[in-house]
């Protein structure tokens, strides 16, 4: 919340506002940003639910502290847990669903003074069955229910693998440091194949999702990127003349490939 959330997010986007402010014509910025700001508007929300009278003080007392049944972290009968966030009615509906529960006392879902007893109904039947069997179970489902994973376990999740989230260098997995951009790779959905690659010996420096990485040899890089973006190669060759990127026959000279992804190439 401090930290990150709160001081590093904060400055972030200080930093950015203030270079897209120069780039709009205005004068450089001094950004002042602390970790009380940050972490205060992380809680601007709680503070509208504090004014509206929504939210009381006493803990696990709210619906996002632990109070209500449907929001909150249950033990499964391996020991292990199951994290539930079921606000929304459709999501509930799911959720009653997936857990096999009728009791009419359930459907309202929102009744502050029957949240107790039906949390003690839940945490039975969660109780009933392992982590990995409720994953199953909810697998697949709009209910907002997924297993609570260590950080063994978290890259291994098909979503984490699915959206590329960890990433291994040298051996450390490390979460990926930026967002996925629509602009940031070429589209090759038309092409077929790369039928020729033909490079001059140059070393590519690139930054991606992976990190800074520098003195990548052109062939690595190349069986890397290509093998990502699924597109189909024949040969990758050294040592050729400088109109080195064959596509569907046409050459394309290396820098001008280079720019369409973003790559300094270094002779």
């Amino acid at each position: 919340m401090g930290d990150f959330g709160g001081g590093g997010m904060f400055l972030a986007l200080g930093i950015v506002s203030a270079i897209l402010n120069i780039k709009q014509g205005g004068k450089g910025q001094v950004v002042d940003a602390a970790m009380v700001d940050g972490a205060s508007v992380l809680m601007s929300m709680f503070y509208a639910f504090k004014a509206s009278g929504f939210w009381l003080e006493e803990r696990e007392s709210n619906m996002l502290d632990g109070g209500a049944h449907f929001y909150d972290t249950y033990e499964c009968s391996d020991g292990k847990f199951l994290a539930v966030g079921a606000i929304e009615p459709q999501f509930y509906l799911v959720l009653l669903e997936k857990l096999e529960i009728s009791d009419e006392k359930f459907q309202n879902q929102h009744d502050r003074n029957q949240w107790p007893d039906l949390k003690k109904i839940i945490k039975g039947k969660i109780k009933e069955k392992t982590r990995d069997e409720w994953a199953n179970i909810f697998d697949g489902t709009d209910a907002c229910v997924a297993p609570v994973l260590n950080l063994s376990e978290a890259p291994q999740h098909s979503h984490m693998k699915a959206r590329n989230v960890f990433i291994d260098i040298d051996g450390t997995i490390c979460s990926k440091t930026n967002s996925e951009y629509n602009k940031s790779k070429p589209n090759f959905e038309n092409i077929d194949i790369f039928n020729h690659l033909y490079v001059n010996g140059f070393e590519v420096h690139y930054w991606t999702a992976r990190g800074a990485l520098s003195g990548i040899n052109w062939d690595e890089f190349t069986v890397q990127q290509l093998e990502s973006w699924n597109v189909k190669y024949d040969s990758i060759n050294m040592g050729k003349p400088h109109y080195d990127v064959w596509v569907d026959d046409k050459a394309i000279n290396a820098r001008d490939f280079c720019d369409s992804i973003d790559v300094d190439v270094y002779d």
